[in-house]
């Protein structure tokens, strides 16, 4: 970011007119995109946009408008799809760049997620070191001259209060907001600010430590403004800013008093995932597909006491944030909190419980909702529905919008707007129905699998199987499967519970854990068992239908047997090592096989058994066990080394690659890979 801020001065310097590109959303130019009109926004279909805008609009003769691409931030797939940038004739996302433009791309080679492919470093014409010196760097980087001592009391000041929020560029700039069919935009609290006259800023709780933040400001002190656009604003010259830090508890205490004694049945639910509730809320028409803004639940309790049953405590940010609004509103605020809740110290020190008389209701005699802890959960569930009938939901891998409400939008090109939809969750759906319901397992949202809701929706009679591969690689527990062992079964699908029938099969394929590469044993499958293991495939079928068809149609037809009996003598030695565990897959078999035919074909002098000795014991000795290794060491060692000619033209350039004895089997593994990929292209038939 230093490197940035230092072209920024220069091009300032030198009327040279520039764009920083700091993510991926910065370079969309063909996306509909929000055409501003002083408030009010429409949306346009593209291109469109602030790249758009700085590309298309007309500079004065030998002007060289300059693109700074920050990569920091892109993955190897990122710049792959945004290629173009580089082309002879080059484009962002579909609009064509001017010749007269200069792009200029910055990466940090000390960051190891750094992308340095030579397939990136060709596309660009020069590449070198960063030209500034470390202090040259240090004093870019360094606090803009907008910083001053903290506010003090005799300092006149404006203050606005950032929470440490994520979200502090909207609150400082602004955002749109939807209404209805209307795009409205929010002035944020500094355009504000500077709009009333303040010169003077004490930003209160920010989040300095944040790179980004730090990054706006000194940008802001080159440019001498903020924002883009018809929403830029220039800065006064005797601008400056403040830092204010730390909460007054003690006055914002007096919005909220606590009771641990009871919930409240008509209270509002207070917890980390609902609080925004309490500042602005949304309803959504179903039949006009629109949003609609409605008062915060704090507003609409203006004057009044609100008793809220709180489940889960804030942060010291959100409940400052929470009782500003209360003192904004004139709330007080009745905290119900059972003693379970460890509340926020700096906050609730300096609160008294029941300060006013609340009177704590009383729990009807039938308590419609419990919560169970128990270390044998199916038996609860089986006690529990032994007598009365319950929709059992395991909750695990699910999203709170799957069982309650869900509001899902999407852009509607033919009316050039945003449209809307509520879905009620299956939780909700069956307390309206009258059903008795059943939640287990813990939250933890998951993808679903594309297929599962044709798989769930076919009401056919013949047999309907679900094949679902790989399926122990990764942290995915197939939790929402648990519904199969319901009776009736039973599946939760984005919000809606499918009711199954005897058809209805799943099948999970997996390789053994031994093999690694992230493999686990789901839960689904520790707690219900069921598993086929398969036994090793017999030599005879290897040979037949793996290997033999390699060679086949090649220059090696008639080794095919030879080559194939040391591969196959690997593979059943390791089958002797062990009786409970697969250690070595036909597709390893198979690349051994591979790997000879494309050594032979670089090199036809060479002798096949012996690079079928070479390959065997290459991929298979880091599967063998500990215990056995120096047996298979002693038996499966090649007598002959592999001799290897390698281009060191390719190796020396673009980097000066050094060939070293501790890099030779590093080089090796590579040449042979891309060799067999270059045989793959020739031959007109693939490998499977």
């Amino acid at each position: 970011m230093a490197l940035h801020l230092a072209f920024e001065q220069h091009s300032k310097q030198t009327g040279r007119p520039i764009f920083y590109v700091d993510s991926l959303d910065d370079l969309i130019c063909s996306a509909s995109f929000i055409h501003r009109q002083g408030d009010k926004g429409e949306l346009t279909k593209g291109p469109g946009g602030r790249l758009f805008d700085f590309l298309t609009t007309p500079y004065a003769e030998g002007c060289e408008p300059l693109i700074i691409i920050n990569y920091a931030h892109f993955m190897p797939d990122d710049i792959v799809r945004f290629n173009s940038l580089l082309d002879d004739k080059r484009a962002a996302d579909g609009t064509s760049i001017s010749s007269t433009f200069k792009i200029m791309g910055l990466i940090d080679v000390n960051n190891p997620d750094c992308y340095q492919g030579q397939d990136f470093y060709s596309r660009l014409n020069k590449v070198e070191a960063c030209p500034l010196s470390a202090d040259s760097l240090a004093a870019a980087g360094a606090e803009p001259p907008l910083f001053a001592a903290d506010a003090s009391e005799e300092v006149p000041t404006h203050t606005i209060s950032l929470y440490q929020g994520i979200d502090w560029k909207e609150q400082l700039l602004g955002h749109w907001m939807v209404d209805g069919e209307h795009l409205t935009f929010k002035k944020g609290k500094l355009i504000e600010a500077l709009e009333q006259g303040h010169t003077a800023i004490a930003l209160h709780e920010a989040p300095w430590d944040n790179p980004q933040f730090k990054h706006f400001w000194q940008q802001a002190a080159i440019r001498g403004g903020i924002g883009e656009g018809e929403g830029s604003m220039e800065l006064p010259e005797n601008f400056r800013l403040f830092k204010r830090e730390g909460y007054d508890w003690a006055k914002l205490a007096q919005n909220v008093v606590i009771d641990n004694t009871a919930s409240v049945p008509d209270g509002a639910t207070l917890n980390p995932a609902c609080s925004y509730a309490f500042l602005a809320q949304y309803i959504c028409n179903n039949e006009t597909r629109s949003l609609h803004m409605l008062p915060g639940k704090l507003e609409e309790a203006a004057g009044q006491l609100l008793h809220v049953n709180l489940t889960r405590d804030l942060n010291k940010d959100d409940w400052a944030r929470l009782l500003d609004e209360c003192q904004k509103h004139q709330v007080k605020l009745v905290v119900h909190a059972p003693p379970s809740i460890e509340l926020s110290a700096s906050l609730f020190e300096h609160t008294q419980t029941l300060p006013i008389a609340v009177d704590s209701p009383e729990l009807p005699d039938s308590v419609h909702t419990q919560v169970i802890e128990s270390t044998e959960v199916d038996t609860t569930v089986a006690m529990l529905t032994r007598d009365e009938p319950f929709l059992v939901i395991d909750i695990s891998e699910c999203g709170a919008h799957q069982l309650l409400t869900q509001v899902s939008g999407a852009y509607d090109a033919s009316q050039q707007r945003l449209v809307f939809k509520e879905t009620v969750g299956a939780v909700l759906t069956a307390l309206a129905e009258g059903k008795n319901v059943i939640l287990k397992g813990t939250f933890s949202p998951a993808k679903g699998e594309p297929s599962l809701k044709a798989w769930v929706e076919d009401s056919s009679d013949k047999l309907k199987v679900l094949f679902i591969d790989e399926a122990n690689i990764g942290s995915r527990q197939w939790s929402e499967f648990e519904g199969l062992f319901n009776s009736p079964p039973s599946i939760l699908i984005d919000g809606k519970i499918h009711m199954l029938t005897p058809e209805h099969k799943v099948i999970f394929a997996g390789n053994p854990l031994s093999y690694g590469q992230g493999r686990s044993l789901p839960s689904l499958f520790k707690r219900h068992g069921n598993s086929l293991v398969f036994d090793p495939l017999p030599p005879a079928f290897i040979y037949e239908v793996l290997l033999k068809p390699v060679f086949a149609n090649t220059p090696l037809a008639e080794d095919a047997e030879v080559i194939s009996s040391v591969i196959l003598s690997v593979y059943e030695r390791l089958g002797t090592y062990t009786s409970h565990e697969v250690l070595i897959s036909p597709r390893e078999l198979q690349m051994m096989a591979l790997l000879v035919l494309s050594h032979c074909a670089k090199q036809p002098d060479a002798n096949p058994q012996e690079m079928a000795a070479h390959y065997a014991y290459q991929l298979a000795a880091p599967l063998v066990p500990a215990q056995h290794r120096a047996d298979f060491v002693r038996d499966f060692t090649p007598t002959v080394h592999l001799q290897r000619e390698h281009d060191a033209n390719k190796l020396n350039k673009p980097s000066g690659f050094l060939m070293t004895p501790s890099r030779e089997p590093l080089v090796a593994a590579l040449e042979d890979r891309l060799a067999l990929r270059e045989l793959r292209a020739q031959v007109s038939r693939g490998f499977k």
